[in-house]
Order: C-alpha cells, then structure tokens, then sequence
C-alpha cells in the first residue's frame, strides 16, 4: 500500500493551480520539479465558459450593432431584401444553440494558442538569458498562470457585463475593454491605440508578473530578462487587439 507525502500532496495539480494564486514562488517551486498543467486547463476553461455566459447577452448586442454597420456600410449587403437584413439582424441579437456551443468549443483552442505562443517567447527568454527552464516546465507553469490572468480576468469581465446591462456595449472590444486600464490614457478616443492600452490592465499584468517570477524561479534567468519578455508578451497581446479593432467593421 503506498501512502501520499506531504510533498506528493502538495503537488496535486488543483494545489498548484490554487499555489499560482496565493503563492506563486511555492507553485513555481512546484513546477520546477513536477511539470503539470492538466487541473489548470481545466479550471480555466471552466472559468472562461462561465466568463462567456455571463457576456452572451452583452455579446449579442454588440454582434447586433455590428451587423447594423455591416448593412449600412458594405454595399452587397446594403442590396439584400429588407426580409433578408432583418434576418441576419435577429440572428445578431439572438444567436442560435449551435454557435453559442461553437464558441464554447473555440475557448480550448484559443486558450491553447496563446499559453504556446508564449510559452515560444519565454523559451527564446530562457535562451538569451542562459536560463535552466525545459520549454515543458514554462508551458505548465503558463497554463497555470492563465488560470489567473484569463480564467478570473475572464471571470470578472463578465460579472462585470452582467451588471452594466447589455445596452452598454457597442461592440466585441467594449465588452474585453471594460477593465480598468491604461485606456484613460487616451482621453477617451477610440480606435487602436486606445485598444492597445486597454490590454494593460490588472489582470494582464498580473499574469506578467507571475510569468517573471516563473522565469526568475523555473529557469533562474536574471531580473532583466525575467521581466523583459513577460513585458514583451504583454505588448504583444495589446498589438494582436489593437490590428484587431482595426480590421473591424466601424
């Protein structure tokens, strides 16, 4: 009969998830010597549904003023019956089963995408720096860290949907802006640089500075580079936002 140790306890993979939170240094520790990311998927995702359904409703409204815009502004649509604008606009405000389960479906692929693409950048981190870190322990220790910058930043984005009403929000970007952030800094002038500075925000910075001290504890990388690249991947997910808003429909 084998019996758990302390040690092996407190390695469980929900421990860890709830270590990232409360005490990183330990949850890095923990990493260092046993990678693992499997409950932290899963809170996450689980996180980020939840986040989904409390936006659905302030989703759909900001789906409906975009197809308004859409109809008013792409001239191919602007020649379709009126029976047919009127479709597309109900199916705006009230999107059907299969799409809200389609998206619900798209959340484990994006969140995936995005712990690789950064895990590659602090990979590159932890060359340049001569770091001791296996791209597998920043991979878990990044999935652990969504848990804290998506999963409850996602969390409180939709609580915060919920209560603002979805008359608030006139698009996509509204609903993922809504957090404070470095946004003021634009006077209240939309457009992409106001999108970039509204990715700086407690949570995307929270998830910057675990990742620093993932990389100061998992790969032993100096304060300069430990830091410089969660700083990099953060101006990149304001850069990927900021093309984002340009590319859409005004």
């Amino acid at each position: 009969m084998t019996v758990d140790t302390p040690l092996q306890i407190k390695r469980s993979g929900l421990v860890t998830v709830l270590d990232t939170i409360v005490s990183p240094s330990e949850a890095f520790e923990t990493l260092r010597e046993v990678p693992m990311w499997g409950w932290a998927f899963i809170v996450a995702i689980v996180l980020m549904i939840v986040a989904a359904l409390l936006e659905r409703q302030a989703s759909a409204h900001a789906g409906y003023i975009l197809m308004q815009q859409m109809i008013a502004h792409n001239s191919t649509m602007a020649q379709m019956p009126d029976a047919k604008k009127q479709q597309m606009l109900a199916n705006a405000a009230n999107p059907p089963l299969w799409q809200m389960l389609f998206g619900f479906i798209v959340i484990p692929v994006i969140l995936l995408l995005i712990v690789t693409v950064q895990t590659v950048i602090l990979v590159i981190g932890n060359a340049v720096g001569k770091g001791q870190a296996s791209f597998k322990q920043l991979w878990c220790a990044l999935m652990n860290i969504a848990v804290a910058s998506a999963g409850i930043g996602g969390l409180v984005i939709g609580i915060i949907a919920l209560v603002r009403g979805p008359n608030g929000y006139n698009s996509i970007a509204d609903i993922q802006n809504s957090l404070p952030s470095l946004a003021f800094l634009s006077f209240g002038n939309s457009g992409a640089l106001s999108t970039f500075l509204a990715q700086v925000n407690p949570f995307s910075v929270w998830g910057a500075v675990l990742s620093a001290i993932a990389m100061l504890i998992i790969a032993k990388t100096s304060k300069v580079i430990s830091f410089i690249f969660p700083i990099l991947i953060l101006l990149l997910g304001g850069g990927i936002a900021a093309g984002l808003s340009v590319l859409t429909p005004k």
